[in-house]
């Protein structure tokens, strides 16, 4: 669990969210924590609905803090974290 974390870790959030969603929210957030965003995926999985893997590497606690500004984001519907590694 992410939430007793502390240190270096490697985790993926995916996230499910409306096509038609106002992208520059997501991509926001993105931008204010770059420097945890490895790279990510983007994929059309069904009519009218998106997913992406995003690739996170950095400290627990400010990948908490970018899991947190996702939540905020009511047009997306869906997040799951897996955290990978703990360095």
């Amino acid at each position: 669990n992410i939430e007793n974390l502390e240190g270096e870790i490697v985790a993926t959030a995916t996230i499910i969210y409306k096509e038609k969603a106002d992208r520059d929210r997501l991509l926001d957030a993105q931008h204010v924590y770059s420097g945890l965003v490895s790279t990510f995926l983007h994929a059309h999985i069904h009519e009218g609905y998106c997913l992406e893997v995003i690739i996170l590497k950095g400290q627990a606690q400010i990948i908490r803090k970018f899991i947190d500004t996702l939540r905020t984001n009511e047009q997306i519907t869906k997040i799951n974290i897996n955290v990978i590694a703990q360095l």
